[in-house]
């Protein structure tokens, strides 16, 4: 799997959308329907729909609460102990989705099967609340935009782990991170850009991304797949993968064509 791939999969996540039944008392899911994952957001920064961490924060509690309320139906397929949750009301039901799940994709560190599980989630609270209590909602795919998304080094750390398990980083770390322990513990600093690989990670100041494929090398540069999760002040918000030349001047500095952040390094962590 490439960080493209990665990429993608995101973009492709499909939950079931819950629907009345059991003469209109009951939900249970079988139609899917997409729901990417499309957004940038972290504990810093806002959504671009506007919502700061501390509104995510506290919608996570309201959800988790809503199932624990849920639960105490014994025919609604809802299961919860000790804030996890799990449903089987649904074509493809789902164990074990716990407070940390739901954290996680709030502050933009969710690994790809945990996305799908909380989202899965979202979808039966949205039915739950249109169908049954009739309060007004935006549409799913906007409420994923609101609350969910991935950051940078959460993107770039948990593909790191999926593709290479037992590397020394996670989606916590800051970009310094991966550079000092490129330098330190035992990886890789590019000192040529015509010697990059793929899944060598670029640092910039306050940034990171992962080349997921190199295209073609010319001197002083080479055309790479670059992935990564922008911000929305960036040119396109959210996972992506885009086609760039990575450059090097005569002083051995590097450039990515047409990003907005000032690259520092490029390096592979030991283990990769």
């Amino acid at each position: 799997m490439t960080a493209a791939d990665y990429v993608k999969q995101f973009h492709d996540i499909s939950v079931p959308e819950f629907e009345l039944t059991g003469g209109g008392s009951k939900l249970f899911g079988s139609k899917m329907v997409k729901t990417p994952v499309t957004e940038y957001m972290n504990a810093r920064k806002s959504s671009f729909l506007g919502k700061s961490y501390n509104d995510r924060r506290d919608f996570k509690s309201d959800l988790m609460r809503f199932f624990r309320n849920r639960s105490k139906d014994p025919k609604s397929g809802i299961q919860e102990s000790g804030w996890v949750v799990g449903l089987t009301c649904s074509n493809t039901p789902i164990s074990s989705v716990s407070n940390h799940n739901v954290q996680s994709a709030v502050a933009g560190k969710a690994t790809l099967p945990e996305m799908y599980k909380v989202i899965q989630l979202l979808s039966y609270y949205h039915s739950y609340m249109v169908l049954i209590e009739k309060e007004k909602l935006e549409p799913l795919q906007t409420m994923v935009g609101m609350y969910f998304g991935l950051d940078c080094t959460g993107f770039v750390g948990n593909f790191i782990n999926l593709k290479y398990p037992g590397v020394d980083i996670e989606p916590n770390d800051m970009e310094e991170t991966f550079e000092f322990r490129a330098k330190y513990k035992g990886g890789i600093v590019r000192e040529k850009v015509n010697d990059v690989k793929a899944n060598d990670i670029i640092v910039f100041n306050g940034h990171i991304a992962i080349i997921s494929e190199v295209i073609v090398k010319e001197p002083g540069r080479v055309l790479c797949a670059v992935s990564e999760s922008r911000s929305q002040k960036k040119i396109k918000n959210g996972p992506q993968t885009n086609t760039k030349w990575l450059m090097q001047d005569n002083k051995g500095k590097y450039e990515l064509e047409s990003h907005d952040s000032k690259v520092s390094s490029v390096v592979r962590l030991a283990g990769m």
